[in-house]
């Protein structure tokens, strides 16, 4: 063999001894090892000679191995599994290496069929040698269970029948309804059992009442061909194409193992999954891998594009600061952002701002004798939204050639055509009574100075 490939193995385990084989050796030649020290060492050293690593495959093999089977009404998953495992309880020990199938049943029933083993005699020797050897094993098979395959391959797939299976260490006697494994016992090597497993299967309470008339056989076994209690069975042999380790060897190969390890015992369970399963599992995990690469590409590119915006984001607070710094002190700044925000609410609640006042400048134009000294204007926002208009204060200055009577015409006439245009214009403020009853005199030989109050209509652009 050649070193750095991987070797499986084919192992029958049986109650007085072990057979084993390398899987593709062709024809396969088992090599019979006794379940003692001697036969413990000579295995050990059989399974050193693959250079390389190396796994096996367990057929157990043992008169102790017992079938049962429950019918349950149609449960979900997770209850058939938590009933498997009550059922497990109840019928084997803890310890006990068990499997277990669901079966199709009749109407809204399944069945459950339950294989076990117990860790008696010698199977926990080899069990122990074989899981801390050369070749740990991967998967278990049963005995009882490799029945079905054989049924399909001879052909004995279809209504109760009984089958005689070969076996390395004994013969084996299965009961078959429909292809599928009812019953199976061991018989001895003479066939001194048969009487009482044909009984035993007679006390079932669904044994077929007429009793079943066809017994497969594969002819690798000729001691029991003959045997008394099998004369009134109708014979059909089936010989197989080849030996019986050969045939062994190609349905271990395909098939997942039946057995479970027992609680507490960590082996690989990849050769308990079918071949499917297992090219599934791996086409998962490459793709698991690919996807795992590009969500790590995805990352660091996104860790680029985060340190990018990273320095964007340094590079425009520097230049805020410098901003900030050449705009002055931050008082200045409050005043001059708090003057822009009254100018713009303004200029959206009076948006014909502009006309307004040029018409007011048409009107102070006309006047020449009045010069305006100061402008002041005053916009509520709450106020312009219901159309009351902005407040603008001017203080105007008469020509000092006016006599105070000649100015107060002057300022009336203002105030009318403010008026007539629309505005509400009030005089504030004058430097002599100005009602009509009262004899103009102006408080001070100075130029004639008068405060008037206009109320801007908010008129809507347009209008």
């Amino acid at each position: 063999m050649k070193a750095g490939k991987t070797h499986e193995w084919i192992i029958v385990l049986g109650d007085t001894a072990a057979w084993a084989w390398p899987l593709f050796a062709s024809p396969a030649a088992p090599r019979r090892f006794a379940a003692d020290a001697e036969g413990h060492a000579a295995l050990l050293r059989c399974l050193g000679e693959s250079h390389g690593e190396a796994h096996s495959r367990v057929l157990i093999d043992l008169a102790c191995e017992t079938l049962h089977e429950q019918h349950t009404p149609a449960l979900r998953w997770h209850d058939r599994r938590a009933l498997a495992q009550q059922c497990r309880h109840n019928q084997f020990a803890a310890d006990a290496l068990v499997g277990w199938r669901w079966r199709p049943g009749l109407a809204d029933d399944t069945v459950l069929q339950l294989c076990g083993v117990p860790m008696q005699g010698s199977l926990p020797a080899w069990l122990h040698l074989l899981t801390h050897g050369a070749a740990p094993p991967v998967a278990l098979y049963s005995a009882s269970w490799l029945g079905e395959p054989l049924a399909r391959t001879l052909g004995a797939s279809h209504g109760p029948a009984l089958l005689l299976q070969p076996g390395l260490a004994s013969a084996r006697l299965s009961w078959l309804q429909d292809g599928r494994v009812r019953h199976s016992r061991q018989v001895g090597p003479a066939g001194e059992d048969i009487s009482l497993v044909l009984d035993f299967f007679a006390s079932q309470p669904d044994y077929p009442a007429h009793g079943i008339p066809t017994l497969w056989q594969t002819g690798e076994d000729d001691s029991l061909v003959h045997h008394p209690a099998l004369a009134g069975f109708q014979r059909q042999q089936a010989p197989l194409e080849s030996g019986w380790p050969d045939w062994l060897s190609a349905q271990l190969s395909r098939q997942p193992g039946d057995y479970r390890w027992p609680p507490g015992t960590s082996r690989p369970q990849l050769g308990q999954c079918s071949p499917r399963s297992r090219r599934l599992t791996l086409a998962i995990s490459l793709a698991a891998a690919v996807l795992g690469g590009g969500w790590f590409a995805w990352g660091e590119a996104l860790n680029r594009q985060a340190a990018q915006l990273a320095e964007h984001t340094r590079a425009l607070h520097a230049s805020n600061q410098q901003l900030a710094a050449s705009l002055g002190p931050a008082e200045v700044t409050q005043a001059r952002r708090a003057a822009l925000n009254s100018l713009l609410i303004l200029r959206t609640r009076w948006p014909r701002l502009g006309d307004d006042l040029d018409a007011l400048a048409e009107q102070l134009a006309r006047r020449p004798a009045l010069s305006v000294t100061a402008l002041h204007w005053r916009a509520d926002p709450a106020r312009l939204s219901q159309g009351s208009g902005a407040h603008v204060q001017l203080e105007l200055r008469a020509d000092a050639t006016l006599s105070a009577r000649q100015a107060l015409a002057e300022l009336e006439q203002l105030l009318a055509a403010c008026r007539q245009a629309g505005w509400n214009a009030t005089l504030s403020h004058a430097p002599f009574d100005t009602r009509a009853e009262a004899t103009l005199h102006s408080q001070s030989e100075e130029v004639v100075r008068f405060v008037v109050q206009l109320t801007l209509p908010a008129r809507k652009a347009g209008q």
